[in-house]
């Protein structure tokens, strides 16, 4: 089974964290860069994204 997770590795010469998808699949992790951003205010301490455009859950259509 595979887990995604959205999450924040660094923040850019601009000051924004770019947002990527980590995909955690038997220890092993990948991550995948997404077009979001989000700023200091976006996320926590732990740099846990909180911004709620970010986080806002996402429909999976299959066929």
């Amino acid at each position: 089974m595979a887990f995604l997770k959205a999450t924040v590795r660094f923040r850019n010469k601009s000051g924004l964290y770019p947002v990527y998808i980590r995909f955690t699949q038997v220890k092993q992790v990948s991550y995948v860069k997404t077009s979001w951003m989000v700023n200091d205010k976006g996320i926590n301490e732990r740099k846990e994204i909180i911004d709620p455009f970010v986080i806002k859950p996402k429909s999976v259509i299959r066929k």
